[in-house]
């Protein structure tokens, strides 16, 4: 909606230049539109509107310095074994999907490892459960596994400090989101 406004501004601004009978030879005056991804877009006119055609300059966006919260990092559960089959489906009736994420930048975070291992219905952990996994180029996963009461998880990326985590699903939830945030190496 946002875009629709910013054009229809662009527009009713080239047009109305043109609406004048004024047949002065003035060069052209610059007016530039500033994005900034904190704030809607907005015409900036830096000098009075132009007598004929104008030349619009857009500015991008300057670099975000947002930050965000390093996810809360659990004890590692005794259950944890390293290299699980790498997959992404160990189950049906349950799918975990997040981003992670820098906590320096809230960029994303690509090739991050996440190995799973969800709490079975007798309440163990077996092997044919367990997963390993990557991040796709922008941080993205998906998981599916049987519906359970929680799922361990073990996050880490070059650079960044690794955490343990648990997951917990309401009961009869068929899909859930699990964003995860990753400090970097101290």
């Amino acid at each position: 909606m946002i875009k629709l406004g910013f054009i229809l501004i662009i527009f009713l601004a080239l047009t109305l230049t043109g609406c004048g009978d004024d047949t002065s030879t003035t060069p052209p005056t610059s007016t530039s539109a500033t994005l900034n991804s904190s704030t809607p877009p907005t015409l900036d006119i830096s000098s009075p509107i132009p007598t004929k055609t104008p030349v619009l300059t857009l500015v991008p966006p300057t670099a975000s310095k947002a930050t965000c919260k390093p996810t809360f990092a659990d004890p590692a559960s005794p259950t944890y074994k390293a290299d699980a089959p790498t997959r992404s489906i160990v189950g049906q009736g349950l799918v975990l999907r997040g981003v992670v994420r820098s906590s320096l930048d809230c960029g994303p975070i690509a090739r991050a490892k996440l190995e799973f291992w969800p709490e079975a219905p007798d309440g163990g952990h077996p092997d044919q459960f367990r997963s390993t996994l990557f991040t796709d180029q922008v941080g993205t996963y998906q998981f599916q596994c049987n519906p359970t009461d929680h799922i361990h998880m073990h996050i880490s990326a070059t650079g960044f400090t690794p955490i343990f985590s648990n997951v917990y699903h309401p009961q009869g939830k068929a899909e859930d989101t699990f964003d995860i945030v990753l400090a970097p190496l101290p």
